[in-house]
């Protein structure tokens, strides 16, 4: 009976280990910065860019200026986002993401969490 015990507890622990929670928030959001382009199906935000310069430029003019596109991100709907159609160009922003960043340049992933600064 002990041993039967002893391996429940065990198969228990092992489970709570693995575990995550994606609904938590706790860390340093994964970009803080200015969305420069917005559609139902990307989101791309920069940290290096002013807002006068996040409303005007695309990501081509960001590939073609001096600042470094890989400072950028873009993020992709999951099921908390069906689309992006609430945000737009300029606002600045705090996006947490959910899959870690791709090696891409700019950087992908999908947006858990987005907060609005202003």
């Amino acid at each position: 009976m002990k041993k039967v015990l002893l391996i429940a507890s065990l198969v228990v622990l092992s489970f709570s280990g693995c575990e995550q929670s994606s609904s938590s928030y706790a860390e340093p959001p994964t970009i803080e910065g200015y969305i420069i382009t917005v559609n139902d199906h990307d989101l791309l935000v920069s940290g290096n860019v002013s807002k006068q310069q996040a409303i005007t430029m695309t990501l081509d003019d960001l590939r073609q200026s001096k600042l470094n596109e890989c400072d950028a991100i873009i993020f992709h709907p999951n099921g908390m986002f069906d689309s992006f159609s609430n945000y737009k160009e300029g606002q600045r922003v705090k996006v947490w993401g959910e899959n870690g960043l791709n090696d891409s340049c700019p950087a992908q992933d999908t947006a858990g969490k987005i907060e609005l600064i202003e």
